[in-house]
């Protein structure tokens, strides 16, 4: 599955780049793990979660709400941190991901 990514490009530039499109097209498994994260993110946030990320206007939400997150990926094994090592972690995960 293809994704294709337009940019907007300035007038002085844009004739040059018409035929100049970047496919992004991720392998198998990276698809999956696309599909995993998606129902993970439909499914797993609660409603005071899900509350607290609409009302915060900041990189800085209630650190209840965020404990609280922060347990829900520790207990799907996974953690905000991806230059962890597999062994810390418990899950090879690629830069992409």
């Amino acid at each position: 599955m293809g994704r294709t990514c337009t940019i907007a490009l300035p007038p002085s530039l844009a004739s040059a780049a018409e035929d100049h499109q970047m496919d992004i097209t991720f392998g198998p498994e990276l698809e999956s793990f696309r599909a995993e994260v998606a129902a993970f993110l439909d499914t797993a946030p609660t409603p005071e979660i899900r509350e607290a990320g609409r009302k915060t206007t900041s990189v800085f939400a209630p650190f209840e709400s965020v404990m609280a997150w922060q347990k829900i990926l520790h207990a799907k094994g996974w953690v905000a941190r991806p230059l962890w090592r597999h062994r810390l972690v418990g899950r090879a995960a690629l830069y992409l991901r």
